[in-house]
């Protein structure tokens, strides 16, 4: 069987969330809420409320940044490649750790270290989010010509800002985006203590 690599597992799960989540990569630091971290991110005005010109405009500007070839479509590929770039490049700038840094964390956080997944849940794995993938990649591509252009990408955004903007006026609140994103991701299980369960299905990113 061939060996699939956890930077691999990895790379596909982020093409997923890329296709599910507008703006999928948060500031480094600051609110651990996913939805204070996106709103700090995307409120780019800087004016307490999201629009959706700015969601809109971030949109497109990520869309540019996946066009590789910059012919003003979106392929599968050039996703998978896109996202493979940035993960390699988070990994290569992430700090390492002091051994000192080590022992302080397994002391406030135990020594807790996921399972190794065998090769078959590997495999399972993979074969799992390249389908959902596909799935999401052609849901998206309205017209099935095999690509994704600008505005079909964008209008991902557009839907799920109506979703997030409860009032309906117009703008989405701090309030709002956090409350859609812990609606969102609380439905996520912990294990014993507040642990996440581990396991193949577990790691798969939230629709």
């Amino acid at each position: 069987m061939t060996k699939i690599s956890v930077t691999t597992l990895a790379m596909i799960s982020l093409s997923v969330a890329a296709l599910s989540t507008p703006a999928m990569a948060g500031p480094k630091g600051g609110d651990h809420n996913p939805g204070a971290r996106f709103f700090e991110m995307m409120d780019t005005n800087q004016d307490g409320k999201i629009s959706q010109s700015e969601v809109m405009a971030q949109e497109g500007s990520r869309f540019d940044e996946m066009d590789l070839n910059q012919d003003g479509k979106l392929s599968l590929e050039e996703i998978k490649t896109f996202m493979k770039e940035k993960h390699e490049e988070r990994m290569a700038n992430r700090p390492k750790l002091t051994e000192e840094q080590k022992q302080k964390m397994a002391e406030k956080f135990g020594d807790h270290k996921r399972p190794e997944l065998t090769e078959e849940q590997k495999a399972e794995f993979k074969a799992k989010m390249e389908k959902r993938m596909s799935a999401k990649f052609e849901r998206m591509d309205a017209d099935q010509d095999g690509s994704l252009s600008k505005e079909e990408f964008t209008s991902k955004a557009a839907a799920k800002f109506l979703k997030f903007d409860a009032d309906k006026d117009g703008s989405v609140t701090k309030e709002e985006m956090t409350k859609a994103m812990q609606e969102k991701f609380g439905k996520h299980k912990r294990g014993p203590k507040g642990g996440h369960h581990h396991g193949v299905e577990q790691q798969q990113p939230a629709e």
